[in-house]
């Protein structure tokens, strides 16, 4: 049975431009992530998305999270802030730590519950190759 990858489509031009920013030719971002220069022009002009471990060698090289390479944030840092949360996090968080657990569970109930009523479509499978 072949085994299914999924793949979600990297921003080449967020690559590109973290590259360039770090002053890195393509020669030398292949060289730290261990890839062909070719492969970087792919990544970066959208013809191809890397696999898992690639994407992980990249973010890590250009000091990024690997949720900014693919767009899921505009936080390249994947530092959270408070301001960030939702007040139901914010109580979330608080009741954890001073254990008050009926307010805990309450809060919880409510996230799982705006995620039900928010579902994202999951991720296709990439075509076999």
């Amino acid at each position: 049975m072949d085994e299914q990858v999924f793949v979600m489509p990297l921003k080449g031009d967020r690559l590109k431009q973290l590259r360039l920013d770090r002053g890195y030719t393509r020669e030398e971002l292949s060289e730290f992530a261990g890839i062909g220069s070719n492969q970087v022009y792919r990544y970066e002009n959208n013809l191809t998305d890397p696999p898992t471990d690639i994407l992980v060698r990249l973010s890590k090289t250009l000091g990024v999270t690997a949720d900014y390479l693919l767009g899921m944030t505009d936080n390249p840092s994947g530092e959270i802030h408070m301001s960030d949360l939702s007040d139901d996090e914010q109580n979330l968080i608080a009741a954890y730590r001073q254990k008050r657990a009926a307010v805990l569970l309450e809060a919880a109930t409510r996230i799982v519950q705006d995620q039900e009523q928010s579902r994202i479509s999951p991720l296709k499978p990439a075509a076999n190759s």
